[in-house]
């Protein structure tokens, strides 16, 4: 009984390394995912003017729990951050379908940004346009990796999130993310696309676990 279950926990585990690896997303997400899609209701008083920052100094804002009624962190998550030449030292496609990021400044700190699927990324969401960008370009060069390691320099733009801590590989002490990512280039000094405001555009994509060819 124990080596059937085995063969079928691995034979499960395969099928899902399968469908993320081909971009394929069910879009089943806790209670906090409308704060990483932007249907929140606070998504619109975010400021889309980014402040520059490093890995030290987010990962120094003091950890607070979310407050009642679905409401973002101030001003931590009302605020967008710009992040140059940091080290993308491993990313993985989460069965959510976030390409999870962890990145470490030159002293080794780390913190997690998230590159979040479009196909649940609804339609009203202001940031919709940013996320399918984002999204391509980092699937254009990660490819169909399901997981990787190897430092590569990036810079991003994206919105502060302040995650709860369950043990995420690479999480800051305070739980705090970019998520979700809505800039984003690649290699020291890259040319990091402006964040302007986005009005909603777009067909939401319908979430499927089949894939087709």
């Amino acid at each position: 009984m124990r080596r059937r279950a085995r063969i079928l926990g691995l034979t499960l585990g395969g099928c899902a390394a399968a469908l993320i690896a081909q971009g394929c997303t069910v879009c089943i997400h806790g209670r906090n995912w409308p704060f990483k899609v932007g249907t929140d209701p606070d998504a619109l008083g975010v400021a889309m003017r980014p402040v520059p920052a490093t890995i030290a100094e987010l990962i120094a804002i003091p950890h607070v729990e979310r407050p009642p009624g679905m409401r973002r962190i101030a001003p931590a998550e009302l605020r967008t951050y710009t992040l140059r030449d940091v080290t993308l030292r491993s990313f993985q496609r989460a069965p959510d379908g976030d390409v999870h990021m962890v990145l470490a400044d030159a002293e080794g700190r780390t913190m997690i940004a998230e590159v979040t699927p479009p196909g649940c990324t609804p339609a009203p969401s202001p940031w919709r346009d940013r996320i399918v960008e984002v999204r391509a370009a980092v699937d254009g060069v990660i490819g169909q990796s399901v997981i990787g390691w190897g430092h590569r320099t990036i810079s991003m733009t994206g919105v502060g999130y302040m995650d709860s801590l369950h043990g995420q590989p690479g999480v800051a002490p305070n739980g705090m993310e970019i998520h979700p990512v809505l800039a984003i280039c690649f290699g020291a000094g890259c040319a990091l696309p402006d964040i302007a405001p986005t009005t909603p555009s777009g067909t939401a994509r319908t979430a499927s676990a089949t894939c087709s060819d």
